[in-house]
């Protein structure tokens, strides 16, 4: 290929960085449920600039559709000819036709995507234009209006939404529902369950209608969630104010009840038009918490508010719904966020499930009645007769026919900013488990009035599926928007992180986006290099330019950097910046690279905002945009990505429990053009160590180590881990130490690691035993520093007895079958024991599933291997793991074999406490493993030290086989005394390799005396 062909080659748009143009709505991930998925949503769509002032036009809803949205919001108020009209109410912006708008959205709501488009009505309307809009809608959208339940899971007693393929070519509208209910009994109150029969009569008032009057309220507003908050933080206290004031008898208490049944009225946010005017009705829960009357004076209140609560409605508790308008909403019915319902499995950092406070009853009553009505017990004494029988009977054969219209799935709850903010942050577990069933919509706080956004990436963590921003601003937060569907071919839907659905997955009832254990799970690492750009400000050439590289995600993977300046080039700077990015959260992490002139205080002059997940490795240009995000002729960004996936080693039960390995779903590696192969992904092992000593109370720090970290890199991030910046590592040293067992009888072992060892050379050795690593500062007195002084020189043997043993360089050779049996009893016959002054190590336990397991010699620069295997792994599964963490990939493993070393120290006698490991009498036996045998079963069945060695099987064979022979027949003819042992040192003088003693069962030789 010519020069000239490699350029074009790199610059053809087919090999960019992110082709969006050319991605495809994938229909296999269009069939789930719609609360599966985020959804393109607008706010105000209406509007053109400012929210208090401008022009309004209904070219915005064609606009805002051809970009892809799926959701966009109508403001509707009465016109003064009879007719409804579209405009921000209490403000100066102008009004549209409600009909033009309609036939706006027809024409445009199916060219870009055949996905369903949802209309968001705020309805401020009188009954009799409610109506019209209804016609107007049936007249102009037809066929394309969903007007009725369609499927058969609407008809079952666990009904769910529809997913966006079956709901292709519709139209939804997004509307308080009409609920009829018929009138109840009085319920019968017994004394024994006041608090019981309170909730129900609150519930009974807040639900039971006997006009065509919407049966929910206008969307939650800051302080109707602020109340339901505080509710909770303040539940305890309240019960045990209940609990005092059922026996308080002063006569303050006469007084508060009085006060009681006056409501407080919440006045409208003129500047957030999502929600209307409500009034809230008193709530009997805050009045009895708040009096003081005996057990006789709750219940006659009660019972005089239940019969008040029979009387008909008055209108002033919400606005009315037309029921030719509420004929039409179907799976979209918007309603008042009240609570959570119980969740198994899911405790609230701040609430538990089983503490529920007077909100979340309401909520769960409602959610486990089919029709979300109050179910009223009937009086014990009260006989039905048969008619009243044969009634019910054909009432229940008549609902099996009819949809499950009220089913909670259905409900859309709406929030703005602010308070989705506070919701997430009491309740992340909770809000992530409701939005799997129900569809939660946010909008920006009244402090936006400028039309600016606000960062949807922590609603989007929390499941929450309607981010409406305002796209008449074309800021970054849109930019992150429009890459956030372009994943999905800019079909307006895409599909939510597995990880906050499925039950499958390892982060499932996890994920908690705002906590900063998240970085405990294995991440994915993005190494970046910047080369260069080409034309990168349009129409100057002269300006001095940076690189400011920013990851946008959940709050552990925000990260930003510059690069350095070059000066007075902008048609063709040379940056190389290199730079390595860690992902925690992969599927909601967004790569911007923004060009920036220094002389114009950082003026953003290109950009690009990209899905971290879409990048595509190697060298690729990525196509740059202006601050607005459209596109600039010619103008590119030179880069080089590589993606490495953290393979975390857990070293401590605790933390393989509470973190897991991930493994990141990249979209080209899920590409399946015939004749490519994606490329693999490296694994960079991590290994997880948790250090003590750093507090008081011995509460461990975890810190991530990689194979070459010194013992000074580790303190040091133990003493940042632990907020002690200010401290100096020359001030503590790091003491290995063995873990005590419970009965206290094991000798004290301890060793002072030298600042420059490597941290992982202490953690070979170990293969599994319990040990740890202990912090502590050097005191100034001297009873602290002869204790450092004496172990110190305690440990001075057992640094030089640790060391590797020699080892045996990899060779390509051909396998040498062992046919499953042990070579050494048919080939020698007898048995050899050898002397080794190394000390060995005891079993490794099993965690989980998992055990870990060090590998010794796997090559001449990668001494040992840790690897956490499954408890099934065979010696050959263990061999292959070897390789590939090794980085050879194209090794034949059964090439090698597996040894086991193990101590027999049954005759050697202990003379101090770090005999059992130091003492060189202790005997070595080893032995071949066979490649079906469980490693783990082997490592379990050590009774003292051991370890596996990796060695070649051609060169461990036939030496063994041809030096075996010679040296029993040299020892046959020139010994005429006693047999006697033969020592490690005695073997390698006579030239016998170590790895004689290496198959299947141990082996014997005897030698004469010299």
């Amino acid at each position: 290929m010519s020069f000239e062909g490699f350029t074009r080659f790199l610059c053809d748009p087919v090999n960019f960085a992110f082709v969006p143009e050319t991605i495809e709505p994938d229909e296999d991930e269009l069939k789930y449920p719609l609360s599966h998925y985020y959804i393109n949503s607008s706010h105000n769509t209406y509007l053109t600039g400012h929210q208090l002032k401008g022009p309004s036009s209904s070219e915005m809803y064609r606009q805002v559709l051809l970009t892809g949205c799926r959701c966009v919001e109508l403001d509707c108020w009465d016109g003064d000819d009879g007719l409804p009209l579209i405009y921000h109410g209490h403000t100066l912006v102008s009004k549209i036709g409600f009909r033009q708008v309609v036939e706006i959205i027809k024409k445009s709501a199916f060219l870009t995507s055949d996905l369903p488009v949802i209309l968001s009505i705020e309805n401020h309307c009188s009954l009799q234009q409610q109506a019209k809009m209804a016609q107007m809608f049936k007249t102009v959208l037809g066929d394309l209006l969903v007007g009725n339940f369609l499927f058969e899971a609407d008809f079952s007693d666990s009904p769910r939404l529809p997913s966006p393929l079956q709901l292709r070519n519709k139209i939804l509208i997004k509307n308080k529902k009409m609920i009829v209910d018929p009138p109840q009994p009085l319920p019968v109150l017994e004394r024994g369950t006041v608090q019981r029969g309170e909730t129900q009569i609150t519930l009974h008032r807040k639900q039971s209608k006997n006009s065509y009057e919407s049966s929910t309220v206008d969307e939650v507003e800051d302080d109707d969630l602020d109340e339901f908050l505080d509710d909770e933080e303040n539940e305890d206290d309240e019960n045990e104010e209940i609990n005092r004031t059922e026996k308080d008898d002063s006569p303050k208490a006469s007084k508060r009840t009085g006060k009681a049944g006056t409501g407080n009225i919440k006045q409208q946010d003129s500047l957030c038009s999502d929600h209307s005017g409500d009034q809230n009705k008193p709530s009997t829960s805050k009045q009895l918490n708040e009096t003081k009357i005996d057990d006789e004076a709750l219940y006659a209140q009660l019972a005089q508010n239940a019969m008040r609560n029979q009387q008909p409605r008055k209108n002033n508790t919400g606005i009315q719904i037309a029921p030719e308008l509420s004929d039409i909403v179907i799976y979209m019915q918007a309603t008042k966020f009240k609570g959570f319902p119980p969740v198994d499995g899911i405790q609230s950092p701040r609430m538990t499930d089983d503490q529920p406070n007077s909100a979340s009853l309401s909520f769960s009553s409602r959610a486990r009645t089919p029709s979300n009505l109050l179910n009223t017990p009937t009086p014990p004494r009260r006989q039905r007769s048969s008619t009243a029988l044969s009634q019910e009977l054909t009432a229940d054969y008549m609902a099996s026919s009819r949809p499950n219209a009220t089913a909670t799935c259905y409900q859309v709850t709406s929030l703005n900013e602010n308070a989705a903010k506070k919701l997430m942050k009491r309740h992340p577990a909770k809000c992530i488990s409701y939005t799997r069933d129900h569809l939660i919509r946010t909008y920006p706080s009244a402090k936006h009035y400028d039309s600016s956004n606000f960062n949807p990436i922590n609603c989007w963590a929390h499941g929450m599926q309607m981010v409406a921003l305002n796209f008449q601003t074309p800021d970054v937060i849109m930019a992150v928007n429009q890459a956030m569907f372009e994943q999905s071919g800019n079909c307006g839907f895409q599909l939510k992180p597995r990880c906050l659905w499925d039950e499958s997955h390892l982060l499932y009832n996890k994920f908690l986006p705002l906590s900063k254990d998240i970085a405990g799970h294995s991440a994915l690492l993005l190494n970046l290099t910047i080369i260069s750009g080409q034309h990168v400000y349009p129409n100057t050439h002269y300006a001095s330019l940076y690189i400011e590289v920013e990851v946008i995600g959940i709050p552990n993977d925000c990260v930003r950097e510059k690069s350095k300046v070059v000066q007075r080039n902008s048609v063709n700077p040379i940056w190389n910046h290199t730079t390595q990015l860690r992902i925690a959260c992969v599927d909601l992490a967004f790569l911007r690279i923004a060009v920036c002139d220094s002389g114009q205080n950082g003026k953003v002059v290109a950009h690009r905002v990209v899905p971290v997940q879409c990048i595509r490795p190697g060298f690729r240009h990525l196509p740059l945009r202006t601050p607005t995000n459209l596109p600039i002729d010619n103008a590119m960004i030179f880069l080089r990505t590589r993606f490495e996936q953290e393979e975390h080693i857990y070293l401590h039960d605790d933390d393989s429990n509470a973190y897991c390995n991930l493994e990141h779903t990249l979209a080209y590696r899920t590409d399946m053009t015939p004749g490519l192969s994606p490329t693999p992904i490296l694994k960079k092992q991590i290994f997880v160590l948790r250090i003590t000593g750093a507090f008081a109370d011995e509460t461990a720090i975890t810190v991530h180590s990689e194979s070459g970290s010194t013992v000074k890199t580790v303190m040091q991030q133990a003493l940042l881990n632990a907020g002690k910046n200010a401290d100096q590592v020359e001030e503590y040293v790091l003491i290995e130490e063995a873990i005590p067992s419970q009965s206290g009888e094991d000798p004290i072992d301890q060793r002072v690691l030298p600042l420059n060892e490597p941290i992982m050379d202490a953690v070979a050795c170990w293969n599994g035993s319990m040990r740890r690593f202990v912090l502590r500062k050097k005191g100034s007195d001297p009873s602290s520093r002869a204790w450092i002084t004496s172990i110190i020189k305690s440990g001075t043997t057992s640094s030089t007895s640790v060391a590797p043993s020699p080892l045996t360089n990899i060779k390509s050779a051909s396998s040498t079958q062992l046919h499953g049996r042990s070579l050494d009893s048919e080939a020698i016959g007898e048995h050899l024991e050898v002397t080794e002054g190394k000390w060995l190590n005891p079993r490794a336990r099993s965690m989980g599933d998992t055990f870990l397991v060090c590998v010794h010699n796997v090559s001449e620069d990668q001494p040992y291997a840790i690897l956490r295997a499954s408890i099934n792994s065979t010696a050959s599964d263990i061999i292959r793991q070897v390789f590939v963490k090794a980085r050879r990939p194209n090794i034949d493993e059964t090439e090698y074999v597996l040894v086991e070393e193990t101590s027999d120290d049954s005759k050697a006698p202990s003379t101090g406490p770090m005999s059992n490991k130091y003492n060189s009498n202790n005997r070595t036996v080893s032995r071949v493993l066979s490649s079906n045998e469980n490693v783990w079963k082997a490592q379990s069945r050590w009774k003292s030290m051991g370890r596996f060695v990796l060695e070649n099987r051609k060169d461990t064979v036939h030496a063994t086989l041809e030096k075996g022979r010679r040296v029993t027949a040299e020892s046959s003819s020139t010994c005429s005394s006693s047999s006697r042992k033969i020592s490690l040192s005695s073997v390698r003088s006579i030239g016998l390799p170590r790895r004689i003693s290496r198959f299947g069962k141990s082996l014997t030789m005897d030698a004469g005396h010299k």
